[in-house]
C-alpha cells in the first residue's frame, strides 16, 4: 500500500513539476488554447472571404500583362517589317 502512494505522491510532483516549468514560462494554457483557437477562426475567414477575390485580381492582372507582352511583340515585328520596307 505504502508503494502505491509512494507512487502516486511521484506522479503528483512530477505534474507539479510540469505545471511550474509552464508557469515559469510565462504559458498560460487557457489564453494559449483561446488564442490558438482565435487564429484559426481568422485562417478561415481570409480563405472564406480574402483570398479568392486576391487570387482573382492576381489571375487577371496576369492575363493582362500576357496581353500587353503579346501586343507589344507585334507592334515590335510590325516596326521591323517597316523599317525593312523603307530601307529597301
Amino acid at each position: 500500500m505504502e508503494r502505491i502512494l509512494t507512487q502516486f505522491a511521484s506522479a503528483e510532483a512530477h505534474a507539479a513539476e510540469k505545471a511550474d516549468l509552464f508557469s515559469s514560462l510565462g504559458i498560460d494554457w487557457k489564453l494559449l488554447i483561446l488564442q490558438t483557437v482565435a487564429f484559426l477562426i481568422l485562417l478561415v475567414i481570409l480563405r472564406k472571404w480574402v483570398y479568392p477575390p486576391l487570387a482573382a485580381m492576381l489571375d487577371k492582372r496576369e492575363k493582362d500583362m500576357r496581353t500587353a507582352e503579346k501586343a507589344a511583340q507585334s507592334a515590335r515585328n510590325n516596326a521591323d517589317k517597316a523599317e525593312k520596307m523603307t530601307n529597301e
